[in-house]
């Protein structure tokens, strides 16, 4: 039992990794995806209305 420390500091670097690389990309995406909701937003209310544009 006093061996424990290896695999449970193995366990929490590779842990702590993942999940820093999985909350950075999902923030990019999320911001990604934010930005794009933004702009078409800013589109639409920039166009005249048309009969061929979809309004949602």
């Amino acid at each position: 039992m006093p061996h424990i420390w290896q695999p449970l500091l193995t366990g929490t670097v590779v842990v702590a990794s993942i999940s820093a690389l999985a909350g950075y990309y999902g923030v990019h995406l999320l911001w990604r995806l934010s930005i794009l909701h933004h702009l078409k937003n800013a589109r639409n209310a920039r166009l005249p209305p048309s009969p061929l544009r979809p309004t949602s």
